[in-house]
């Protein structure tokens, strides 16, 4: 359900559900691994390894019944946090970090130690490591969510797309409202990942805005939708040779409609991943960092918002429908 978006919206929502099925998935899935590699590492060894002794003298089936253990060691801390009647903040943090770990050390073994891996091992090892970063995406969600309580965000995914959308409610007049919306060099201000936009070429439909990031990194974006008053699109250009993102495609629409007596203020993305082991990494790595810049990006935007409206109700003729 949303929640009014405003600089009093509470910091701290019990929205634990996902946070808490994510570490008992964590759990169940190392508990899950851990016994089958501390009981089958001798079998499983000569498809991992072609290597009779691989890391620090070791043999692969002590590497493996060692890895085994410390999974099911492992295990028992996100199952415990996530049993817990309050959620520590602090272990939920350490559970994701040491999720990060592991996928560092598949990473490793990947590009810094082929030669200890079989074809099979490499897919093995490849494959657990986006399992993982699939974890450290939904526990850092979860996380996230417990503190946001302002906007709506949903994602479901259609092929090779994914759809994003984020949602919050306003109190404001509509036509501050979008004001703010299309002021786009003033879109730097409220977007965490963006630096700098400017417009170079036109205005409404087929402008042309240049976005950069905190790192120098730009990138162009065309409008090809444009409804005065109500919503605009902007495409990605994702085949320049300079777009420094792992994406094929990339499409947000900006929109705002009448709630009652509130503006719903909405964005919606659609996102297509790059094919490839490495890029999906890469995707999902992206994917953490964007979606708590939706919802920090809506709050800005209704702190703006509501900020500007303050002196905007006196004015005769203002309506909150858009």
């Amino acid at each position: 359900m949303s929640a009014q978006v405003s600089a009093q919206a509470p910091l701290y929502e019990a929205n634990d559900g996902l946070l808490r099925t994510a570490l008992k998935a964590n759990a169940g899935l190392s508990l899950t691994v851990g016994l089958i590699l501390a009981l089958a590492g001798g079998p499983l060894a000569a498809w991992i390894s072609p290597l009779p002794q691989t890391l620090f003298g070791l043999s692969t089936e002590t590497l493996l019944r060692l890895t085994g253990v410390e999974l099911m060691i492992f295990a028992a801390l996100p199952f415990w946090v996530a049993r817990r009647d309050r959620l520590s903040l602090p272990l939920t943090r350490l559970v994701i970090a040491l999720d990060l770990l592991w996928v560092a050390g598949s990473a490793m073994l990947l590009f810094a130690l082929p030669e200890t891996l079989t074809a099979t091992g490499a897919w093995a090892v490849g494959l657990s490591a986006l399992l993982v970063l699939d974890f450290v995406l939904l526990q850092a969600f979860g996380l996230w969510q417990l503190y946001q309580g302002k906007s709506e965000l949903t994602l479901r995914w259609e092929g090779s797309d994914l759809h994003i959308h984020a949602e919050g409610l306003v109190d404001a007049p509509a036509e501050v409202v979008w004001q703010v919306m299309a002021d786009q060099e003033g879109y730097a201000a409220v977007a965490d990942n963006i630096a700098d936009v400017k417009v170079v070429e036109g205005q409404g439909l087929g402008m042309i805005r240049r976005c950069s990031d905190a790192s120098g990194q730009a990138w162009s974006e065309r409008c090809t939708l444009w409804e005065e008053g109500r919503a605009f699109t902007f495409v990605v250009d994702t085949d320049a040779p300079d777009y420094p993102y792992p994406l094929d495609y990339l499409q947000g629409r900006w929109s705002m409609m009448p709630a009652g007596d509130l503006i719903s203020v909405n964005m919606d993305f659609v996102v297509r991943p790059r094919p490839g082991l490495l890029k999906a990494l890469q995707f999902r790595i992206l994917l953490a960092v964007l979606l708590p810049v939706c919802d920090r990006l809506l709050t800005n935007w209704a702190t703006r918002m509501q900020s500007e409206a303050a002196a905007a109700w006196a004015q005769p003729g203002l309506r909150k429908t858009a």
